[in-house]
């Protein structure tokens, strides 16, 4: 049973899910044997995936606390080019920057509580900020990133905007 979906970015054809067994799971879902290859770079549940916006980058966050960041070219294979160990709950919130396809923003759960801004090209985290909770989900916004934190024990969310500083070449 996948536990996250994503539908390439290169082939609308080419399906990608994160499996509760620690793979990704490849699939072409225009034939009825669709399961095309498997990776594994995760010790538990891959909990989420994001395409970069060119489509160089594939983002998998999992329940082991680990951001890895793959090639397009995944195959059996194949190895994350940068495996990410800083978080310190699952990383679920994912999202890449439109105007800087290199630059990923990733959110920890409960026991992290931080938003991580990653550049992927060379591997550093740029920036590391404390929600004071965890963070559900992810968006960029013309020239920011929108931070959505979850209030556990409440039915609200709040929103912050954390302005990039970073040129990523």
């Amino acid at each position: 049973m996948p536990s996250s979906l994503l539908f390439s970015e290169l082939a609308d054809w080419l399906c990608f899910s994160g499996s509760r067994s620690s793979a990704i799971h490849h699939h072409d879902v225009r034939v009825a044997q669709h399961l095309i290859g498997s990776a594994q770079g995760h010790t538990q549940e891959v909990c989420g995936l994001q395409w970069s916006p060119d489509g160089k980058y594939l983002a998998s966050g999992g329940n082991d606390n680990v951001l890895n960041i793959w090639s397009n070219d995944m195959s059996e294979s194949s190895q994350p080019l940068h495996s990410f160990n800083q978080h310190q709950a699952a990383v679920k919130a994912l999202a890449w920057c439109p105007w800087q396809p290199s630059l990923l923003a990733s959110g920890g759960g409960t026991a992290d509580r931080c938003i991580k801004i990653w550049n992927c090209n060379s591997g550093v985290c740029l920036n590391s900020v404390d929600t004071k909770s965890q963070a559900r989900g992810l968006l960029h916004c013309h020239y920011s990133t929108v931070v959505l934190v979850h209030r556990p024990g409440t039915e609200c969310c709040s929103s912050t905007s954390i302005s990039p500083r970073y040129r990523v070449l």
